[in-house]
């Protein structure tokens, strides 16, 4: 639970306003997900106020090496990577399988990130498959 707690205080240090994990098994096996979601000001080059929402969306893209794709609230950048994470009780390093969903306001001075993870990484397709269509039911409410 100590990794858990961690994990929260690290989200809400980021302004995580949102969390959830999912922890199942059956058959012997051990599925795991979580998703954060932080709602931030854009600041500096990520301010797109003045921008067509694709125009900025598509120069996040570049910056974050993501690639574009359409919400029900607009433009978005989707960033997927592998990430080696080392845990504290001396146990092997493992790797994470990280969704990242960057979704700007329609105002270009607010963005939501949506960060979806897994540690089964066998299960990377499937669980991208599950965090995009999670992302899609993003909604601004203003």
């Amino acid at each position: 639970m100590d990794g858990l707690e961690k994990a929260v205080d690290t989200a809400v240090t980021h302004q995580a306003v949102l969390g959830y994990v999912l922890l199942t098994s059956g058959g012997g096996k051990v599925a795991m997900a979580s998703l954060f979601v932080s709602l931030v000001d854009a600041v500096g080059d990520v301010d797109a106020a003045g921008l067509e929402p694709a125009a900025a969306a598509e120069g996040l893209a570049a910056r974050l090496g993501g690639e574009m794709c359409d919400l029900p609230v607009g433009p978005a950048v989707r960033v997927r990577r592998r990430q080696p994470v080392t845990v504290d009780d001396g146990a092997s390093p493992s790797d994470v399988e990280i969704v990242q969903w960057y979704a700007l306001h329609e105002s270009g001075r607010r963005l939501a990130l949506l960060t979806f993870s897994t540690p089964n990484v066998g299960l990377a397709g499937e669980f991208g498959e599950v965090f995009d269509l999670i992302a899609a039911t993003l909604r601004w409410t203003h």
